[in-house]
């Protein structure tokens, strides 16, 4: 089952954390990959919660270190 993806955001509230939002058309797990490296997403984190409202909160991260992220 494929969902459709929309409203993406990233917003950083404190120094080393952001949190990605986002919704999908019918209710799906959310799933962030995230690394430094936009061809190594080495990291994940997943909330197998059936939502069509998505939030995930990412810590640890290291300020000044530019992140990529995929969502599904």
């Amino acid at each position: 089952m494929q969902c459709d993806h929309h409203d993406l955001r990233a917003v950083t509230t404190d120094p080393g954390v952001i949190t990605i939002t986002w919704q999908t058309s019918e209710p799906a797990d959310s799933i962030v990959r995230y690394g430094t490296n936009r061809l190594n997403l080495n990291l994940a984190i997943t909330n197998s919660a059936l939502v069509i409202n998505h939030s995930v909160k990412i810590g640890g991260l290291i300020p000044g270190v530019t992140y990529y992220f995929s969502v599904s």
